[in-house]
């Protein structure tokens, strides 16, 4: 196996290899040094951090997110453990994540001030977002799912194996960052994508024909707007006399007594 070093002189000193590769060896540079590097890559300037020019804030956010969840397990083992110079490695650990959650951070508000650069569901990354921002992330994602997904040609829907692998890439991505699924509203138009090529299809009565046929909202509400012949607040008072007239307010009858106040 080759050592760093000879990864380094090999791709980054004498340029050899594919681009992937040699970024794939600034990132192992950058997981080392987090602080140089994100600082490089904020200012554009190179410096000593070999391979910063290839290297962008995403490609920085996910190695060092991965890094930061690989130290807090080891973190986590070391606490339930007995071993020689416990406190030292506790200590390094800590100073290690103390770094790493400081250039996460910095990271996290430049990404957050360009903006999501999302064009298609492969492009989404939640890891630009802390635990902590589920409401945001679910903003950002339903402003790109309408602007960009629904907006699909019917010439250029994708097969619906890719769909459905994209659709489940998504999700998952978004539960194992979050911890939660994402809000009902976007699962609804993650729906809609996965059957794209059904509902774009020019048949009008296509929901009817269909064996899991269904109506569109807008057919849902011009039904309901003809089978209903009575307001539904006339129609619920009309279904309660029926089954439950005892729940109705009782009107009283009163009869008129004359009463002569000098004989009483």
């Amino acid at each position: 196996m080759m050592k760093l070093a000879e990864k380094v002189q090999r791709y980054l000193l004498n340029d050899e290899g594919t681009v992937q590769a040699q970024k794939a060896v600034a990132l192992e540079l950058a997981v080392l040094a987090p602080a140089e590097y994100t600082e490089a890559v904020l200012l554009k300037e190179k410096g000593i951090t070999i391979g910063s020019e290839l290297l962008s804030v995403s490609d920085l956010l996910t190695a060092f997110v991965k890094e930061f969840q690989l130290v807090r397990s080891v973190q986590i083992n070391l606490d339930q453990k007995e071993c020689f110079n416990k406190l030292v490695a506790q200590e390094y650990l800590q100073e290690q994540l103390a770094i790493l959650s400081e250039c996460i951070g910095k990271l996290r508000e430049i990404k957050q001030q360009e903006g999501p650069k999302w064009r298609k569901l492969s492009d989404v990354d939640f890891t630009v977002y802390a635990v902590d921002q589920r409401r945001e992330a679910n903003f950002a994602f339903s402003a790109f799912i309408q602007k960009f997904i629904a907006q699909i040609p019917t010439k250029k829907v994708p097969p619906t194996e890719e769909r459905l692998r994209e659709v489940e890439q998504v999700t998952e991505g978004f539960y194992s960052h979050f911890g939660q699924n994402m809000h009902s509203s976007n699962l609804y138009f993650l729906a809609n994508y996965c059957m794209l090529d059904f509902i774009k299809m020019p048949k009008k009565n296509k929901t009817m024909n269909e064996e899991h046929g269904f109506l569109t909202p807008r057919q849902l509400a011009e039904r309901q707007r003809r089978e209903l012949s009575a307001l539904p607040a006339e129609l619920n008072y009309n279904r309660t006399k029926r089954l439950f007239p005892e729940l109705l307010p009782q009107q009283r009858c009163t009869v008129n007594v004359d009463i002569d106040l000098e004989k009483a």
